[in-house]
């Protein structure tokens, strides 16, 4: 592998960008919670379609919290490639 596309990244801005994307991933989960109960509490005729697109963007926003955390792990830029590449393909399916 070519030494100029070696990623170094010095191990406190990991550390910082790890604990902004778990402090993120809690508030969004946090949020998530709420919406849940207040879809739940208002029954209507659009409350499956509502609880159906929570669930759907509760699913997407794991996905993308997960990519966040291996991106933050990548030791070069083949592999942050390889991880775009994943996330793309699974982000379409």
């Amino acid at each position: 592998m070519d030494p100029k596309l070696k990623i170094d990244v010095p191990p406190q801005v990991r550390e910082f960008a790890q604990k902004s994307v778990d402090q993120a991933e809690r508030a969004i989960s946090s949020f998530m919670d709420s919406a849940s109960k207040s879809v739940g509490m208002v029954p209507g005729p659009m409350t499956d379609v509502a609880k159906h697109a929570l669930a759907i963007t509760e699913k997407n926003l794991k996905v993308s919290f997960e990519h966040a955390k291996q991106l933050m792990q990548a030791k070069d830029i083949g592999e942050v490639m390889r991880l775009q590449s994943d996330f793309c393909g699974i982000s379409l399916a």
